[in-house]
């Protein structure tokens, strides 16, 4: 347990909120003709977050920081990056993408960040729907890291992640009843 790895997890997480404002810029400055860069800075800055958790992981307990503690933060930047980059490119009108911008926000500011999961997902849906259509290349680049990463970390997905997520809607049915 290095005292380095939660200062190598923060910066991984400020890497990640980086390639989100890289991509609203690629967005902005290159629009279409940038999907092949963007699907290639979302895979980064996904394997930027899985890095960042291992590190994290291996970070003395005591150690927790004002940046690794916003590392769902980074999560959401990540997401609302994808959405800025198809509105700047014009993949989705402007208003669909504020719009989407808008409800992701919303659910993870008002109820819990576990139950907008479904809700990141959706620009990420889009991009690789314009990806494999346009790029194919690039729709197979996606394809295979998320097959690969699905099969590394089926285990902590089975037994973490889908259990949490469950778990927040079963706290939001109990909170709706009382």
């Amino acid at each position: 347990m290095s005292p380095y790895m939660r200062t190598l997890a923060d910066l991984l997480t400020l890497v990640r909120i980086l390639f989100s404002l890289v991509m609203v810029w690629i967005g902005w400055a290159l629009g279409a003709e940038g999907l092949s860069l963007a699907v290639a800075v979302l895979l980064l800055a996904w394997f930027t977050d899985l890095l960042d958790g291992m590190a994290a992981r291996r970070a003395p307990a005591d150690s927790t920081s004002r940046i690794g503690t916003h590392d769902a933060e980074a999560d959401l930047s990540v997401s609302l990056g994808v959405t800025g980059y198809l509105s700047f490119s014009d993949y989705l009108p402007p208003l669909i993408g504020l719009a989407l911008a808008a409800l992701i926000t919303a659910i993870w500011l008002g109820r819990s960040h576990v139950l907008a999961w479904p809700f990141y997902v959706i620009p990420y849906v889009i991009l690789f729907w314009i990806a494999w259509r346009y790029e194919p290349a690039a729709g197979r680049m996606y394809l295979g890291y998320l097959a690969i990463i699905l099969f590394i970390r089926r285990k902590r997905f089975w037994s973490e992640h889908l259990p949490d997520f469950f778990t927040a809607i079963r706290n939001l049915r109990q909170h709706q009843d009382t």
